[in-house]
């Protein structure tokens, strides 16, 4: 019973942590995905020889059958961590992302840090940068726009 159950949970977090060993900002979905992770040649064969445990879905690992979450505020955690990092619910995130932002965040001397007065710190640094560094430089709220000008930049 339990020392089977210990032994497959062993198995799998193995099998699922080899997505921490590349970072998840290199992990993408469209037509060139491959080129930021020939960085990582050990780490995608790895990957690639465990196959869908690993480059699949977090789903088996969120409703079964591998793991089931059934906390609540867990749930919630995990799919607002993996909204942050894919714009997707936990359960459709690659397993191999979900492992590497865990791993980051759990690692010695990590921190979830915010930004200093909030997001909204963050807008407002933008439209200070904006009306310093541009000669026409202004931010409008809730104004109509007509068109942008890409022209020189």
């Amino acid at each position: 019973g339990l020392e089977i159950n210990l032994g497959r949970a062993i198995d799998h977090r193995r099998q699922v942590s080899m997505g921490s060993k590349i970072p998840a900002m290199a992990m993408r979905a469209d037509g060139s995905a491959i080129l930021p992770l020939l960085r990582y040649p050990g780490a995608l064969w790895d990957i690639i020889k465990e196959g869908e445990k690993v480059t699949g879905p977090f789903a088996p690992y969120m409703d079964g059958p591998l793991f089931e979450v059934k906390n609540g505020w867990l749930r919630a955690w995990l799919d607002a961590l993996a909204f942050s990092l894919s714009g997707l619910p936990a359960a459709r995130t690659p397993a191999a992302a979900m492992s590497y932002v865990l791993y980051d965040l759990h690692r010695e001397g990590s921190a979830l840090d915010y930004p200093r007065g909030g997001m909204g710190a963050v807008s407002e640094a933008l439209v200070r940068a904006i009306e310093r560094d541009g000669p026409d430089g202004k931010v409008l709220l809730n104004a109509r726009v007509e068109r942008i000008d890409t022209e020189d930049g």
